[in-house]
């Protein structure tokens, strides 16, 4: 399972059924005498640069974009435990705003620098209590595809930069896996930690809409998240059921409620026995459906998103595939019912020093106004952790 809080990938942090596993492992270590002094302070600084050539694109000549997305983190253990109060804080460095524009040439356009989580936690590896700006845990695939570009669409449903609470608790002692039910109520972020810097996004208002956006605690996700099954012939399988409800904004004329169905599993290739770094050799599938009814407070407007993807690590090399599909029925006009879909592959590499190169490939039609192109995209990615 993962750690709360979640961000993306190479990022940490924000999922509530996690973070009772990332207290797990943390009330092991304070068993094994191995806490030292108190406060203690780490964080993490993965850097991303990444540089797409666009072609085929309809309506627009061929264009390049050089970009960032770097997502330092800070973690502040204030107490031995367990239990445990843990401070997270989540910064991203991205392009915001409106971005480049289709068709010219963009080199760190509109970049910018954000709080994309800041939270405080507290729990005892069986529980956990959360209150602060976080994610809620809603689906799989936007955290966990092949992240060059598999994950795009997905991240329609990653609902990042919401306020409120949450609490998960963990069932099992690992003989029939561990079954985590996790809850959150939340808003969507108005405070001045919705803007930006370097580049201003602009500070979010209640009176610009969307769902979740009321400043009460009204929207809410229940999820359940299993892992760790005794099922020999699906090692490592992990599966979420869940449902999110987002109350109408000022923009709305209605609720919008999404429903979650994923599983994923990692299929060890070379035994258990390779422990080393850069040893592993492994396959990992991931199949994620989800549903909203009135997407976007819309009333009468349902949207479903269908993700596979398969995943081959060996040794140093990562190699990915993966589809998204995406249907919209629109109220107004049944004959205007659009869809969208996104085809890439990739393979990347990592040295042992931690610095890592992907190259990928990309074809896509976009659900919301149809139009098709390709790209071709290199990535550099080096973590720093202190």
């Amino acid at each position: 399972m993962r750690a709360w809080p979640r961000g993306r990938p190479a990022a940490g942090l924000t999922s509530l059924a996690t973070f009772v596993c990332g207290l797990m492992a943390y009330a092991a270590s304070a068993e094994a005498g191995e806490m030292g002094d108190f406060p203690r302070i780490s964080g993490t600084i993965p850097f991303q640069i990444q540089n797409d050539y666009n072609f085929d694109q309809d309506g627009v000549s061929d264009w390049n974009n050089l970009t960032t997305d770097t997502e330092p983190d800070l973690t502040i253990d204030f107490i031995p435990g367990p239990p445990n109060l843990i401070l997270y804080a989540h910064s991203v460095l991205e392009t915001v705003g409106n971005g480049p524009k289709p068709g010219k040439d963009a080199y760190f356009k509109d970049t910018g620098l954000y709080m994309q989580d800041l939270n405080l936690s507290y729990g005892n590896g069986r529980w956990g209590v959360l209150g602060g700006k976080f994610t809620p845990d809603f689906g799989q695939a936007w955290n966990l595809a092949p992240d060059l570009y598999g994950q795009d669409i997905p991240q329609d449903y990653e609902f990042d930069e919401r306020i409120g609470l949450g609490a998960a608790y963990t069932f099992g002692d690992g003989s029939f896996g561990l079954h985590t039910f996790s809850a959150t109520t939340f808003f969507l972020d108005t405070t001045f930690l919705s803007d930006s810097i370097i580049t201003s996004r602009g500070r979010t208002k209640k009176s610009d809409g969307g769902p979740s956006n009321t400043q009460s605690l009204d929207s809410f996700s229940l999820v359940y998240d299993g892992a760790a099954l005794p099922i020999r012939a699906l090692p490592g399988l992990e599966y979420e059921l869940g449902m999110i409800s987002q109350a109408k904004g000022s923009t709305e004329d209605a609720r919008e409620v999404g429903y979650v169905v994923s599983a994923n599993a990692s299929f060890p290739l070379n035994g258990s026995d390779a422990v080393l770094a850069y040893e592993f050799i492994e396959l990992k599938p991931l199949l994620e459906f989800v549903y909203f009814d009135d997407y976007d407070g819309v009333k009468g407007q349902d949207r479903s998103y269908t993700t596979a993807s398969l995943e081959l690590i060996y040794k140093q090399w990562d190699f990915g595939a993966a589809y998204s599909y995406v249907h919209t029925d629109h109220p107004a006009d049944p004959s205007g019912n659009d869809h969208g879909y996104e085809v890439s592959l990739q393979g990347g590499y990592t040295l042992e020093n931690g610095f890592g190169i992907a190259v990928g490939w990309n074809y896509a039609r976009d659900p919301d106004d149809g139009s098709e192109g390709q790209m071709i995209g290199i990535e550099f990615t080096y973590e720093y952790d202190w």
